[in-house]
């Protein structure tokens, strides 16, 4: 073999050594350091944390939110699915709250309370309440707008008719302003008035959580059954 040749084989040899040698080191490196990160949709959180301890990898939760999948299951996470990270590396991930619509339940004959409440767990916001005299029992939903029945998306508006067959007497309106949400509730009840439409601002010089304005102002004289809304401080 002349020199050339040799040269050309000894350079060919010296190729293929550091190409083995690279592969290997890279996939030692793979192994013990990187990972690609699981798909986490649909699991539950136990679940997930049951995968990623197997790919020492933590999990963190980060919210709530509604999405297309059932309560309880995680719909969206933070490396995505199939990115390569470094092991140990903290997987965020958000939980869905259900799915994003719903069917609207029938609210006639339910009392008004109880209509809000309903309505608030479904994730419906309340737009409006309107009165009208029926024969029904005094403070009691007629009817709904969306009409029971209707499919929905969460977070949607909903507008109530009550009776109001009953006049009550004129009351004079308590003063809920610098006290929570379940007191000027219970300031309300005591004069036979409902707490309406709820209402949040941020303001950091009040306290957190306290009513600041109501939409019938303290000394105020009006009906029993009058629906007052009211405005928090975050």
């Amino acid at each position: 073999m002349n020199k050339r040749g040799f040269y050309i084989s000894s350079a060919l040899m010296l190729i293929a050594i550091l190409f083995f040698s690279g592969n290997v080191f890279l996939k030692y490196y793979f192994n013990e350091f990187l990972i690609v990160t699981p798909d986490l949709s649909n699991f539950s959180v136990s679940e997930a944390e049951k995968l990623l301890s197997k790919e020492s990898l933590e999990i963190k939760e980060m919210g709530e939110d509604f999405s297309q999948y059932d309560s309880g299951k995680i719909f969206s996470q933070e490396p995505k699915a199939g990115k390569v990270i470094k092991k140990g590396r903290i997987i965020r991930v958000w939980i869905s709250r259900g799915q994003d619509q719903v069917v609207v339940p029938d609210f006639n004959g339910m009392d008004l309370s109880d209509a809000k409440a309903t309505a608030e767990k479904l994730g419906l916001r309340l737009k409006n309440i309107s009165y009208a005299q029926k024969n029904a029992v005094y403070n009691q939903v007629i009817s709904s707008d969306p009409e029971a029945g209707s499919t929905v998306y969460r977070n949607k508006e909903i507008s109530f008719l009550v009776d109001m067959k009953k006049v009550g007497a004129k009351v004079r309106m308590p003063d809920l302003i610098g006290v929570d949400v379940f007191t000027g509730k219970r300031l309300l009840k005591s004069k036979n008035l409902i707490m309406g439409n709820i209402e949040y601002i941020q303001n950091g010089e009040l306290e957190s959580g306290i009513i600041v304005d109501s939409g019938i102002q303290p000394g105020i004289m009006t009906f029993e059954g009058t629906v007052v809304d009211v405005i928090i401080n975050k």
